[in-house]
């Protein structure tokens, strides 16, 4: 084929709906030499009862066998009408694992398929492979031993509602080129995404300096505007950040066919070019919206302030979500992604960003039409399905997200702030060993090597236990897993995770898949005992209902960054509706501000002030113990200092005369206490405290439910009193009142310089004394090499036994994540590897071995990230060394990925 042909073939196969015969032609000039002799149809009997709710029947096309002898068939899978491509993804792709296992697909290497919906006008055109295992045989012998393991699925999401723009890019190569036989690796990496992610967040760092370049100027020419933003507190850049990502949020949502329902029509019937129909038609809209002013119309501030603060933000679900500017249903999201950043009054100024900012006719460097922010997304094809190492959508996907905000940052910036991001295969092992040793340490009943096989499989046990009760023993939950499934799904639903470095929230949506993976699959073995059909808070025990229990009782973060912060809270709200087609499905999306949270993790003081008193976590009774203890302790110290000072004879009689005055002072206060005295008083105190954080904690989970804005900015001032109220208090005892005024200038700014743990997260800490799990990516950077803040440096010293004489952040952060951990928790971390041998970081390793029993080492024979150092996974648990020895393990990357092999004890 010739450049021109090729693109029409593209064109012609992936912009409609499916056509076999189309279909036929493009793969004959993919491969070139078909095989159509092995073309057969399957169904009935030939489709397990695992997979017979989903598939109706499949075709064959026939088998490409490759210059290297690997062999694929091409498949037309045509799914139930019940079936839709987005719900149906993880059973599919087990399907075609099974067929290439043991169905009649068996010594395959791979499949390209066609998974075809009745129901739907578009479809998905996917690259299924295995993995493969390599076994010693009892000779010696290295064989590959062909396993029933999960498949990797690369997939397009293509027909009448998608752009082909992807596609074509990817395929053309392979239809022009003069090789007669393209290999397998070939054709799989025509399902790459990498590619596409480099590309997409190019573009994205373009428009976003040019939106924050436009509002600049435009603040520039409007004082009254540019004095309000800086009231709030609004930062060009935050504003460009947000308003890029509702609309990416909206670009993943329209998708679904959620905007511009007609009335009386269901939900998914709405337009999926919802957004560029705005743009279009955006006079007609404007004036629906009726935005007072005798100017022409303009985009942003007429169209999509309206929708973004109004028709999204404010609860219709009496009127079944109908919004009469835009005639149309349009659904109530609610969380904050929807509301003004930092309060500003949208409906009360006038941000007359260009149009031509949003679409345009400039001609891109590729040649494509149009440099506007709508042109760009255009382009591309969006998917909500965040995507696991099993599962690759090549599409703009949420995790892509995280990337975008690496690459927003300045490579300065992004360098002294070590922020790297960790690529998905990384989170989603880490991920599984923490939860792994979780349930180890807790469960001790079920074997590690079972838990390991259950996580490893967990989507293809879910599939057979349900349905197949005669499936072979190693396609069913493995046996202790499924006596003890109450136990584990209990400790799945309990457990607490943070990331105190969350950057753009990888680790955080990688652990709310693992549980909700886990909890599915332990689903059916519980509800053939009667058990859990529904989850404590009232909600499904669906996909949907366990993402929003785990985000809500299991998911904590914390980032110095707000962008950041913004970004992770996206991808938790998109991750909740991936799976539910109806809006009224799902109840409004949760308020997420303090459970994903702003701040300085490694610092709880401010200009070396501490900033809260921990005693207010006890009871009222527990206080006073604590306050008879804490005078006690300070007597036995004034005493050894009066006695050393009295052993230096006249030089420290000064000295011993303070102590010993500082002493009589403290025992009649020890005397008041003990005699109830002042108890009363400091009753009094101490309950007022405890009433406090309780209401602080009650706000904090009505927060997370809470749809109405008023009530939501009431609870706001509320809790931001309360948090004041307890900084006042602390600071008063110290008399340093006057440090008030400096630090509600610093919290001005929306960048806290400091994070009060155990304010915030109260519930964990009275709870369990800490969270479960602790697992981060920390950031990489050497305090004297790109900070250099001689005050901050004593500072660390001062709180933070690993801050040597070089001050690495990932080493205060190893630290840190070990402090916040309950007993026995499990710290799991990504780090530069050369804290094991390093003469600097040799009071690092005292104190993992002091505080820490180490369970699993990862290596890294390649750099993972772009910088200059090799890095390694570890697993600890928190708690004294016992005499197990230490596993470790290696990990290599063949090929651009890697595998991880584990060297067991």
């Amino acid at each position: 084929m010739n450049l021109e042909q090729a693109r029409d073939c593209v064109e012609k196969t992936f912009r409609h709906k499916f056509d076999e015969d189309r279909f036929l032609f493009f793969t004959r000039n993919l491969v070139n030499h078909l095989d159509e002799t092995k073309r057969a149809q399957f169904s009935g009997n030939y489709i397990k009862r695992a997979f017979a709710e989903q598939v109706g029947h499949y075709l064959r096309l026939g088998t490409y066998s490759d210059p290297r002898g690997e062999l694929v068939d091409v498949l037309v899978i045509h799914l139930r009408k019940e079936t839709t491509l987005a719900r149906g993804r993880v059973t599919l792709r087990n399907f075609v694992a099974d067929y290439l296992a043991s169905g009649h697909g068996k010594n395959k290497d791979a499949v390209i398929a066609a998974f075809v919906s009745p129901v739907d006008d578009d479809w998905r055109f996917s690259f299924v492979k295995l993995d493969f295992t390599f076994e010693k045989t009892e000779l010696g012998l290295v064989t590959e031993r062909r396993l029933l393991t999960p498949a990797r699925r690369s997939s397009y999401l293509v027909g009448e509602n998608e752009n082909c723009h992807t596609a074509q890019k990817q395929f053309i190569e392979l239809l022009t080129t003069d090789i007669a036989d393209p290999t397998v690796a070939a054709l799989e990496a025509a399902f790459g995404v990498e590619k596409v992610t480099k590309e997409f967040y190019d573009h994205y760092r373009i428009l976003f300096e040019k939106t924050r370049d436009a509002l600049k100027k435009y603040l520039a020419n409007d004082p009254r505007i540019e004095n309000h933003f800086a009231e709030r507190g609004i930062e060009p850049d935050d504003f460009s950040k947000k308003l890029l990502g509702q609309i990416v949020f909206l670009y993943f949502l329209q998708k679904k066919g959620w905007f511009g329902v007609e009335r009386g029509q269901p939900w998914g019937s709405g337009n999926k070019g919802f957004i560029r129909h705005l743009f279009t038609d955006r006079a007609h809209f404007a004036h629906l919206v009726a935005r007072k002013s005798k100017r022409d119309s303009n985009f942003f501030n007429d169209i999509l302030e309206p929708l973004f603060y109004d028709a999204l933000a404010r609860p219709r679900l009496e009127d079944d979500h109908y919004y009469p500017s835009f005639d149309c249903r349009i659904p109530f999201l609610n969380g904050g992604l929807f509301e003004p950043l930092y309060g500003y009054k949208w409906d009360d100024t006038e941000i007359l960003l260009s149009d031509t900012l949003f679409s345009n006719d400039e001609e891109s460097n590729e040649g494509d039409k149009g440099t506007g922010i709508l042109d760009v997304f255009d382009r591309y094809n969006f998917t909500v399905n965040e995507a696991e190492p099993l599962e690759k959508e090549v599409a703009v996907d949420p995790e892509m997200l995280g990337k975008v905000f690496e690459n927003l940052l300045p490579e300065n910036i992004r360098h002294s702030s070590g922020t790297y991001y960790t690529p998905r295969v990384i989170v989603h092992y880490m991920c599984q060993q923490a939860l792994l040793h979780y349930l180890t340490v807790r469960a001790p009943e079920v074997p590690q090597d079972e838990l390991a096989r259950f996580f490893h499989l967990a989507e293809r046990f879910a599939d057979f236990e349900a349905t197949d009760t005669k499936a072979h023993a190693d396609k069913r939950l493995p046996p202790s897993v499924a006596t003890n499934a109450q136990i584990l799904d209990k400790l799945l639903n309990d457990v607490t995770v943070c990331d105190p470095a969350i950057g753009s929230g990888a680790f955080p949506v990688g652990m709310m898949h693992e549980i909700v993976r886990a909890r599915l699959a332990l689903t059916a073995s519980l509800e053939k005992r009667g058990q859990a059909k529904t989850l404590g808070d009232g909600m499904p025990r669906t996909a949907y209902g366990l993402k929003r229990h785990a985000i809500h009782h299991s998911l904590y973060g914390v980032d110095i960054d707000p962008g950041a912060v913004e970004i992770a809270k996206l991808r938790l709200w998109l991750s909740m509706v991936v799976d539910e087609d109806d809006i009224r499905d799902i109840q409004p999306l949760p308020n997420l501000d303090y459970k994903i949270m702003q701040g300085n993790s490694l610092l709880d003081e401010f200009e070396d002030i501490r900033l809260f008193d921990e005693k207010v976590l006890k009871q009222p009774d527990e206080n006073r113990d604590q306050d008879i203890a804490d005078v006690k302790e300070k007597i036995r110290v004034l005493t050894a200092k009066a006695i050393r000072a009295h052993a230096d004879g006249k030089p420290g009689a000064a000295a011993k005369l303070s102590a010993e005055r500082d002493i009589a002072r403290l025992k009649k206060a020890l005397g008041r206490i003990l005699h109830n005295e002042t108890h009363e008083e400091l009753e009094l105190d101490s309950q007022e405290s405890w009433r406090r954080l309780a209401r602080l904690q009650s706000l904090h989970s009505d927060f997370f439910r809470e749809s109405s804005r008023n009530k939501k900015d009431e609870m706001r001032a509320e809790l931001e009193k309360l948090e004041w109220d307890f900084m006042r208090a602390t600071l008063r005892e110290q008399g340093r009142e006057q440090a008030l005024a400096e630090l509600e200038h610093a919290s001005g700014k929306h960048r806290k310089p400091f994070f009060l743990w155990w304010l915030h997260f109260s519930e964990i800490k009275q709870k369990t004394n800490g969270f479960d799990i602790v697992i981060a990516n920390p950031p990489f950077v050497l305090l004297q090499g790109d900070i250099r803040d001689p005050k901050l440096r004593e500072t660390f010293k001062r709180l933070y036994r690993v801050a040597a004489y070089k001050i690495d952040f990932y080493h205060l952060f190893i630290e840190k994540g070990v402090n916040l951990l309950r007993d026995n928790g499990a710290i799991c971390y990504i780090t530069p590897s050369n804290f094991v041998s390093n003469n600097y970081a040799v009071g690092l390793r005292n104190f993992l071995l002091e505080q820490t029993t180490l369970d699993r080492l990862v290596f890294f024979d390649e750099q993972v990230f772009d910088a200059s150092v090799h890095n390694l996974v570890f697993v600890a648990r928190k708690g004294a060394l016992d005499e197990n020895e230490t596993s470790f393990c290696r990990a290599d990357f063949p090929s651009g990925e890697f595998t991880v092999n584990e060297l067991y004890r």
